[in-house]
C-alpha cells in the first residue's frame, strides 16, 4: 500500500515536470537521457544479481546478510553443503538453523541435523535431533523413516515395530500417542 502512495506522487511529479519541461523544449532529450540511465542502470543490477544467484553458496550468504530470521536461509545452505558431502560445513549451518526460530517451528531443520549426524556416525547426537524434530511435529514421517532405519540397523526390533506402528498411523491418518512413545522409543 504504501507503494501506491509513492507511485502516485512519482506520476505527479514526472507530470508537473515534464509539463516544465515542455514549455522549455527539453523535456524529449532529458527524456530520453534519464530512460537511458534507468534502463541502463536495470541492466547492471539485473546482471549482478543473476551472477549471484548462479552461485548458490554465494547466494544464500548473501540472503543470510539481509534477512531478518535466517533460518531457513541457514537450512538451505546447509542441504547445499550435505549435497557436496561437506558434513562439517552443513553440521554449522543446521545447527544455526536450530537455534533460530525456524528450529523452534519446523522439524526439517532437526531432522536434517540428525542426517548429518547419522552420516558423521555422531549416533547420539541424531538421536536427540530426530527426538526434536518429533516434538516440534509428532507426524514428520521422515524423522520415524530415519529412526526405524537406524533401529533395523541395530537389530532393535522393539524399537522398530514401535516406530513402524507409528508411521502406520501416520500414513492412515491417525494419531498416535506420542508421549508413550517418545518414553518407549526415544527414551535416552
Amino acid at each position: 500500500v504504501p507503494m501506491i502512495g509513492i507511485a502516485l506522487l512519482l506520476a505527479l511529479t514526472v507530470e508537473g515536470l515534464t509539463k516544465w519541461l515542455h514549455r522549455r523544449r527539453v523535456a524529449q532529450p532529458l527524456f530520453i537521457a534519464t530512460a537511458l540511465v534507468v534502463a541502463c542502470s536495470a541492466v547492471v543490477r539485473t546482471r549482478t544479481r543473476s551472477a549471484e544467484w548462479a552461485n548458490i553458496e554465494a547466494f544464500y550468504l548473501n540472503e543470510i546478510d539481509h534477512a531478518k530470521n535466517p533460518g531457513r536461509i541457514y537450512n538451505n545452505l546447509g542441504m547445499y553443503y550435505a549435497d557436496l558431502r561437506d558434513e562439517a560445513r552443513a553440521i554449522k549451518y543446521y545447527e544455526l538453523a536450530v537455534g533460530s526460530d525456524t528450529g523452534r517451528i519446523f522439524a526439517q531443520p532437526h531432522h536434517n541435523l540428525a542426517l548429518a549426524y547419522v552420516h558423521a556416525d555422531r549416533m547420539p547426537e541424531a538421536m536427540r535431533e530426530l527426538r526434536a524434530a518429533l516434538q516440534v511435529d509428532h507426524e514428520f514421517i521422515y524423522s520415524l523413516s530415519v529412526l526405524r532405519d537406524i533401529f533395523a540397523r541395530q537389530s532393535d526390533a522393539r524399537r522398530q515395530l514401535l516406530v513402524e506402528s507409528a508411521m502406520a498411523d501416520v500414513k492412515a491418518g491417525r494419531t498416535y500417542d506420542f508421549p508413550a512413545f517418545e518414553a518407549a522409543v526415544l527414551a535416552d
